[in-house]
């Protein structure tokens, strides 16, 4: 495939739903966001067998440079959430994939971490934020992000035949010279509604 030229004025949101009325929820959030003056484009993947054949078709038509895949059950409550993207994007060009949760994997020197945190509403808890690990700095490198919320600032095919493909993706991103981050967030980006 030839490299296409992504444009840095969209960003495109990817809700993989089970439920029509799940994404029109989430759309509703993602319509009242801050959007910094840039196009926004909308794609809904439902009751797919396989997700991933879905998002590399969503990724062969849409050029935008920003890419959110989240579950349907995420809802973007940070008004602020694009431009927070748009400036974590500018500040390191070898950023490749963003996440609100990620792991760093099990070597001989440490045991494999999770980081970052997600606001959670839980019907039988109500809401509450799971922390792991902390983030010190702005954001920090990990080997693989949760895929219920990841944002790609560089277009990077899902692989569609194997288990995992969230972790190839990670891996894919890292091959091709990125980073897999998680940020520190100051506001909470999403609610993750359980």
């Amino acid at each position: 495939m030839e490299e296409k030229i992504l444009d840095g004025n969209k960003i495109c949101f990817i809700v993989y739903s089970d439920t029509f009325n799940k994404y029109s929820d989430s759309r509703q959030y993602i319509l009242d966001l801050e959007t910094y003056g840039m196009q926004v484009e909308y794609y809904t993947v439902e009751n797919a067998k396989n997700k991933y054949i879905d998002f590399n078709q969503i990724l062969q038509i849409s050029d935008a440079k920003y890419k959110v895949y989240m579950s349907s059950d995420c809802y973007i409550i940070n008004k602020k959430f694009i431009g927070d993207i748009i400036a974590l994007a500018e500040s390191n060009p070898f950023i490749g994939a963003v996440g609100i949760k990620g792991t760093v994997l099990k070597t001989f020197e440490h045991e494999e971490m999770v980081y970052g945190e997600c606001l959670v509403n839980n019907l039988s808890d109500g809401m509450k934020i799971e922390k792991y690990h902390e983030i010190e700095d702005i954001y920090g490198e990990v080997d693989w992000l949760d895929e219920k919320f990841i944002i790609t600032v560089q277009d990077i095919f899902w692989n569609e035949e194997k288990d995992h493909a969230d972790i190839i993706h990670a891996m894919d991103m890292r091959e091709a010279g990125y980073k897999n981050i998680v940020v520190r967030q100051g506001k909470q980006w999403v609610m993750l509604e359980r």
